[in-house]
């Protein structure tokens, strides 16, 4: 079971592990159904080659688990999130879990406007993160900073928000205003925008240059 909140490290080790099978297929769970499962868990091969089965967000079908301990294929399980060890005990896999380090929600935490520490603790936070994994959180931490900036939940991610939450993403908001803060997003959808379509090139010095404008 590959899972956690660093979903491009844990995604990234889900296909390299696919690479090692490249008569493999990576099956969606939420697609399966009882029969679908059983029919790919059977073995194909004739000439006795290692095979194995790749499935992403499986734990949305429970009720299949009981299957999985029956086949002789290797199974690759991936999950976008930490699974909980509750939930891990209603399977039995190999855990391999990918978790993202204090020093990405310390940067997260501590963005300003005009502050020096921005770059700082963005080129701290890149000695333990993938530029991609900073830049996917820094669009949702400045999502909710929007979200919460007037009062009100309008996105399903602030509703869910504990208290303490919801108080330190207010307060953190206050620092910019709701107006600046559309202007922020709105860089950061030029810059993902940019990203896709190959205008622009290396990710980390867009982010340094942002984080240097706010």
């Amino acid at each position: 079971l590959i899972h956690g909140d660093d979903i491009v490290a844990s995604r990234n080790f889900f296909l390299l592990e696919k690479k090692k099978y490249p008569n493999s297929s990576i099956y969606n769970g939420k697609d399966l159904g009882y029969i679908d499962l059983i029919e790919l868990l059977q073995p194909r091969n004739l000439f006795f080659e290692k095979e194995a089965v790749f499935i992403e967000n499986l734990f949305s079908k429970k009720e299949l688990f009981s299957k999985l301990a029956d086949s002789k294929l290797d199974i690759f399980l991936w999950e976008g999130k930490e699974i909980s060890s509750v939930e891990l005990t209603k399977l039995k896999a190999i855990n391999k879990l990918f978790k993202l380090p204090q020093s990405l929600f310390s940067f997260l935490d501590s963005v300003r406007p005009n502050s020096s520490q921005n770059v700082v603790l963005f080129r701290h936070a890149l000695k333990n993160t993938s530029e991609e994994m900073i830049f996917y959180m820094l669009i949702r931490q400045f999502r909710l900073l929007l979200a919460v900036s007037d009062g009100k939940d309008g996105i399903d991610e602030a509703k869910r928000l504990a208290p303490w939450q919801r108080t330190k993403l207010t307060k953190q908001a206050a620092y910019f205003g709701k107006e600046n803060l559309k202007k922020i997003y709105n860089k950061l959808y030029k810059i993902d925008l940019g990203i896709k379509t190959g205008e622009t090139e290396t990710l980390a010095p867009s982010i340094d240059f942002l984080l240097l404008d706010i």
